[in-house]
């Protein structure tokens, strides 16, 4: 399975989510988004892997 065939599979997955269950995905992008805006911040610094284990 070639990468396009992949990324046609996930795009058309997340516009079945975003189109059927749109407050689903804020709230999850949202979160997905703080913690990577945390992880960029603050360059992976080890002292929060327990805050992410706890979260995740």
């Amino acid at each position: 399975m070639n990468l396009l065939s992949r990324l046609k599979t996930l795009r058309s997955l997340l516009a079945y989510v975003a189109r059927d269950y749109p407050y689903f995905v804020v709230p999850l992008a949202l979160v997905l988004l703080a913690a990577i805006g945390l992880l960029l911040a603050t360059g992976g610094a080890s002292f929060l892997a327990p805050f992410f284990y706890a979260i995740f």
